[in-house]
């Protein structure tokens, strides 16, 4: 007769109801939470919203360093006008300085131009001789006003007192030859720049223009060098920008491709 015995199968379950979250036992059911958690979508939430903050604080990071270059680069300059201004007013003066020069040593060339006129007699026979050429003498005149203008309009935009007092040479230097631009049909307006009238200029004598346009002591002469006195105010200016940044290193603020920029 054999002894009956009964297997005890408690320990099967013993860890069911275990609340130490233990790993040893067959029936280990705490892995059904993780599976739970990515089954609902809240394992998937977290980590996106783990990547977020660290991509918020990469972005925060970048935003301050390029704060600090910034800030870096903050120049000393003692500078009064922007490159804008000083290019402006470096490219008008280079202009009307060379115009005015090759009136005063080369007006016969640039200034005086002559054109072949053909003309008939009474008995048949033509003649061909030349003379002045108003149209194309006033065509160059007029030009070297709208250059005058432009270093008079470029001018009045800067604030550095080395331009204002060159400029205003200039235009006192301009009210010295009134009377002979007056003859001209030149006019000096009240905000000192020049008008010039047509008829009145073609009408003109020649040796009128001469003087005034050409030779070492004419007015042309004078404006050359006034203008190019200005530019050199607008040279000193725009170097006051090459200083030094706050970190020591060398900084040109008026470099090339900075004044070219400006225009656009």
């Amino acid at each position: 007769m054999g002894i009956g015995l009964k297997p005890d199968t408690s320990y099967l379950f013993s860890n069911l109801n275990n609340n130490n979250n233990s790993s040893s036992g067959i029936f280990d059911m705490s892995f059904l939470s993780d599976y739970n958690s990515i089954k609902s979508g809240s394992y998937g939430k977290l980590v996106k919203a783990y990547y977020k903050k660290l991509e918020s604080e990469e972005s925060s990071s970048t935003k301050d360093k390029d704060k600090t270059e910034n800030k870096d680069k903050v120049s000393t300059s003692l500078a009064e006008d922007s490159s804008k201004t000083l290019t402006a007013v470096k490219s008008a003066t280079s202009s009307l300085s060379e115009l005015a020069s090759d009136f005063a040593k080369k007006g016969d060339e640039k200034l005086l131009a002559m054109k072949e006129v053909t003309t008939k007699n009474e008995d048949g026979t033509s003649v061909t001789t030349k003379e002045y050429d108003m149209d194309a003498i006033y065509k160059s005149i007029s030009g070297f006003v709208d250059k005058y203008n432009d270093v008079i309009e470029s001018s009045k935009e800067s604030d550095a007192s080395g331009i204002k007092k060159a400029t205003t040479n200039m235009t006192n230097i301009t009210d010295l030859y009134a009377n002979s631009l007056k003859k001209l049909g030149i006019t000096i307006n009240a905000d000192k720049s020049l008008s010039i009238d047509e008829k009145t200029f073609k009408a003109a004598d020649i040796d009128d223009i001469k003087d005034t346009f050409t030779g070492s002591s004419s007015f042309s002469k004078s404006i050359s060098s006034q203008a190019s006195f200005i530019n050199d105010a607008a040279t000193r200016e725009g170097a006051k920008a090459n200083t030094y940044t706050n970190s020591g290193s060398y900084s040109d603020n008026y470099s090339t491709g900075d004044l070219f920029s400006s225009l656009f």
